[in-house]
Order: C-alpha cells, then sequence, then structure tokens
C-alpha cells in the first residue's frame, strides 16, 4: 500500500540572534576589539580596529552588524567600520581635523553614527549617516571654550552627551539633527570628573568619570528621573568606569588605570549577572564597552513539504505545524 503524501505548512519563526558585547582596549595596549556572547560570555573572536603598533586605545560602538570603532588620542582622528561577524572593513572616515589628535569616541543607532571630539578640543558632536557617512549634523553639546572632550551615546533617535575630564555631571540631550531635547545633571553639580554615557531601552546610563568612583546611575531617557544608582565595582576603586545598555543588561567596564574586568548587571534590578577579564590581567589601561542588541533574522517564506520530512514538532498551532528554532 502506497503511504499518502499528506502536505502540512511548516512555520519557521525567525531565529533569534543573540545579543552581542563588544570591549575595545584602552590606551597602552594594542587597538584589540573583543567580541562576547553576552549572555554566555563565550569569546566569539577578535579584531584591531586600527594597526597593531597604535597604543592609544579605542572608543567602540555598535548597530545593526555594524561595530563602530574610534581612535583613540595621539592619532589623526579616525573612525573605522567592521562587519559584526566576520569583522571585515567596511568603511572609514576622519570625523575632524587631521590636526586634531585627541581622539574620538563613538556612537550608533537608528542609522546613524555619532562621533565626539576627545581632550583638546571643543565639544564637537558630529552625525552622519550610517549607509552613505555622508554628515548630516554637527553641533557643540557644551560651550565652546570647554575642552576635555565628550561621551556620546544614541538611542530612539536622540543623541546623548556626557562632558570629559574637567566637566560637569551635565548630560544634555538633542535629536539627531543636533536640536537641544533637554539636559540635567546626574551627580553633583560640583562634581568635576566627566562622565560617560550610555542609551537604550528607554533608558539613559551615566558612569562616573576617569579619577572617580564606579558609580552607575540609570535614568528615564524621557523623564530624566533617576530609576536607580549602584557601584559596580569597589567604591575605592578610582578609574571611572565606560558603560553601555541593551538586551536587559547594563555592562560596565573600568577606564585607564584599572584592570581589564568587564561585569555585567540586569539593567532593572541590578543584579550582577556575569563578571570577567576581556584582556590580559596585566593591562591597565581599560576598556570600552559596547552592546548590540540581539537580530532577529527575516523568516523564510511558509512553504509545504511532505508528511515525513517533518522531523522536530514542537508546537502544533491552528496553522499547523510550528518549529521554533532560537539560538542562545
Amino acid at each position: 500500500m502506497v503511504k499518502s503524501a499528506a502536505l502540512l505548512f511548516v512555520c519557521v519563526s525567525a531565529p533569534m540572534f543573540g545579543g552581542t558585547l563588544f570591549i575595545g582596549a584602552g590606551p597602552g595596549g594594542g587597538p584589540q576589539v573583543n567580541s562576547y556572547n553576552d549572555s554566555s560570555l563565550v569569546l566569539n573572536g577578535s579584531f584591531f580596529g586600527f594597526t597593531p603598533i597604535f597604543t592609544g586605545g579605542v572608543s567602540v560602538a555598535a548597530s545593526n552588524g555594524t561595530v563602530v570603532v574610534g581612535s583613540g588620542a595621539g592619532t589623526a582622528p579616525t573612525v573605522n567600520l567592521f562587519n559584526d561577524q566576520t569583522f571585515v572593513s567596511t568603511g572609514s572616515f576622519a570625523p575632524f581635523a587631521p590636526a586634531f589628535t585627541g581622539g574620538v569616541t563613538v556612537a550608533a543607532g537608528d542609522g546613524v553614527i555619532v562621533a565626539g571630539a576627545g581632550p583638546g578640543g571643543g565639544p564637537q558632536v558630529n552625525v552622519y549617516d550610517a549607509n552613505t557617512l555622508a554628515l548630516t549634523a554637527a553641533f557643540f553639546a557644551f560651550p565652546v571654550s570647554f575642552t576635555g572632550g565628550v561621551s556620546v551615546a544614541e538611542s530612539g533617535h536622540h543623541i546623548v552627551v556626557g562632558g570629559g575630564s574637567g566637566g560637569a555631571s551635565k548630560v544634555s540631550v538633542f535629536s539627531d539633527l543636533g536640536t537641544s531635547i533637554g539636559s540635567f545633571f546626574a551627580f553633583n553639580p560640583l562634581y568635576q570628573s566627566g562622565i560617560s554615557v550610555a542609551a537604550g531601552d528607554g533608558k539613559i546610563v551615566v558612569g562616573g568619570g576617569s579619577g572617580s568612583a564606579p558609580e552607575v546611575k540609570i535614568f528615564d531617557a524621557t523623564t530624566f528621573n533617576l530609576l536607580g544608582d549602584f557601584f559596580a565595582f569597589t567604591p575605592s576603586v578610582q578609574t571611572g568606569v565606560s558603560v553601555a545598555i541593551g538586551d536587559g543588561e547594563i555592562a560596565v567596564g573600568l577606564l585607564s588605570g584599572g584592570s581589564p574586568e568587564v561585569r555585567i548587571f540586569d539593567e532593572n534590578t541590578l543584579v550582577q549577572e556575569g563578571d570577567f577579564l576581556a584582556f590580559a590581567p596585566s593591562f591597565q589601561g581599560g576598556t570600552s564597552v559596547a552592546l548590540e542588541a540581539a537580530q532577529v533574522a527575516p523568516p523564510p517564506p511558509p512553504s509545504s513539504v511532505p508528511e515525513p520530512a517533518v522531523g522536530l514538532l514542537v508546537a502544533l498551532g491552528l496553522a499547523g505545524v510550528v518549529v521554533w528554532r532560537r539560538r542562545a
């Protein structure tokens, strides 16, 4: 007897690719960038953002399949782009005049790349189209006389800017076109060590700057109300911290003068979820941290297959057999 080749519609849901944590080496070592799965903290791979002999450190950001790496102090200001899976170079541009050697801080999201000037120049912020690399906006986030550099973040078509060393803890928020939206002080207005900033999941994260305690504060991105406050490391560690937020997590790394230790916290409960050394324990240049949200691959079109070919039945819904594939 011949078995009937009845057809079943098999719908394969879009696989969720886990978020990725990128760690860039601070000054004193090579311009290395490491990639980790943000759940397991397993190393995916590593690459150099610039020529290996450069020791000025790097700033990192990641969004939509691209890792953005900004040069640290000591060289012409350069932003290099890489594929987040293969680490192959996909582009490069110079955001500021070649004579400026104070370094570049970077952010990425919502189809833009943001470049902030490091110490020694004015508090300039440039915004670029992430596809064409065309300049779309340029503005000063603070008074032109401030030369401590800036930290930048991007989320929800808003650019968040914090002042660098010697600056107060003022956080200024702008549209992607450079229009001022609002500002607030993350710490005591008399605080002058600068801050690092991150943005995502409807929140703004602020970390203490170079030479300060490793305090981290979380604010609502719309109301600027304080949502949380904690020390990511022992308060006596006075190096300041770099911060990142995404996929429900906050990543915190020590700045120059600290070990290459990175800690991961739940962004709502602030409970520590992970702790590891991104580079050799002897490296004291600190780290720059970035979180790239999980990406959902486009679902394949529905297809009909003979019944014997259906090898995995996870759930039977009204529309037919649904097979979930998810990579942790």
